[in-house]
């Protein structure tokens, strides 16, 4: 006789913060849960990247696929599944500002939400000179896994910036991504002056994410600190 099968999981919406088209979805499971421990465990950037994304398309039941979804749209549904999965409490370590120790704080990450701010696209055009206009769009979580260390070296930049431009604009043209060779948006991107190459930087700065003040007394020396926790890895490691 064989066992039974628990298949009754509940299904809850969810707004995609970019795009504001609702998804439906369901808790994470056991097998999933082991494969997220697992790739948090090896502190492989690219492993745990392909395990949120894989976690998620297996969770939401819409047609989507989630890797091509923003970063911080993934790490907005991941806490909403998370918290269904597991509760909607994360306990969370944070140094006090004063002497350092280490405290577990408990922050409610169903209450997180995201502000964006582009136009109905999700794009937001910068000038480059006078003459010369970049469309740019937020990198989506699949660019990450292109990203070779950590997103913080001047290869890893050049890369985002690179994937985030969605057409080069002048007075006479629009050359459209689609249309143009990554070669040819490399070379565009390396005749930039520097300060240029800062404007288009700075959009990548201004990429939404989960953030929550947070306020605890230090459990050794009572010094009451108020820090912000700032993307997935502080809400969830």
């Amino acid at each position: 006789m064989a066992l039974p099968k628990f298949n009754t999981a509940p299904f809850f919406d969810e707004k995609v913060p970019s795009t504001k088209k609702r998804i439906t979805y369901r808790p994470y499971l056991v097998k999933e849960e082991k494969i997220l421990m697992m790739a948090f465990e090896s502190q492989d950037q690219k492993q745990v990247t392909r395990a949120i994304g894989n976690t998620l398309n297996s969770c939401i039941k819409d047609d989507i696929d989630v890797f091509k979804l923003t970063t911080f749209d993934v790490e907005y549904l991941f806490t909403k599944i998370r918290s269904k999965a597991v509760g909607e409490r994360s306990s969370v370590i944070m140094n006090c500002g004063e002497c350092k120790t280490g405290n577990e704080v408990d922050v409610m990450i169903d209450q997180l939400t995201v502000e964006v701010d582009t136009d109905e696209n999700g794009c937001e055009k910068i000038e480059v000179t006078d003459e010369i206009t970049v469309e740019m769009a937020y990198p989506s979580f699949g660019d990450i896994l292109d990203v070779e260390t950590t997103g913080e070296t001047i290869e890893d930049g050049i890369h985002m910036v690179a994937s985030s431009i969605q057409a080069i604009l002048t007075e006479e043209e629009r050359f459209d991504k689609k249309d143009l060779q990554p070669a040819e948006i490399m070379d565009f991107i390396m005749e930039l002056p520097t300060d240029k190459f800062n404007l288009l930087g700075n959009f990548l700065r201004r990429i939404p994410k989960l953030e929550k003040e947070v306020e605890f007394d230090c459990t050794k020396c009572g010094h009451h600190n108020t820090l912000t926790l700032s993307g997935m890895k502080d809400f969830l490691v």
